[in-house]
């Protein structure tokens, strides 16, 4: 019996969230097969990969979930504080600057303060 992307995705999810780590990989390559741009998969892919120490693929991951979808903000956080923790600040500070450039680093509160 096939299951849906949707379901797919949460069952991952809920792996990943139980540390059933090869359980949530075997889900996300299954849905990353069907739809190897999916940015939601993509990002806990990165994040799944970091977790167990694989840095290149997770950077990997992370820039295939911004390039399909970089108005979301986590996406964004998630790459740059990793690219924080392995001392990498030349690219966590260009990719900054192109979150900067999306609007994405924009905080609305502060927005609001200016304008009072």
């Amino acid at each position: 019996m096939e299951i849906s992307i949707y379901e797919a995705l949460n069952q991952a999810i809920m792996a990943q969230k139980t540390g059933n780590i090869k359980k949530a990989e075997i889900y996300y390559a299954a849905i990353l097969k069907k739809e190897p741009d999916h940015p939601d998969v993509n990002h806990n892919m990165g994040v799944l990969a970091y977790t167990i120490g694989k840095v290149e693929p997770a950077i990997g991951f992370f820039k295939k979930a911004i390039e399909n979808n970089p108005n979301v903000t986590q996406y964004w956080l998630s790459y740059i504080n990793m690219l924080i923790e392995q001392n990498r600040m030349i690219e966590a500070n260009e990719t900054f600057e192109k979150a900067c450039e999306k609007g994405i680093t924009k905080d609305p509160f502060g927005e609001i303060k200016q304008k009072l």
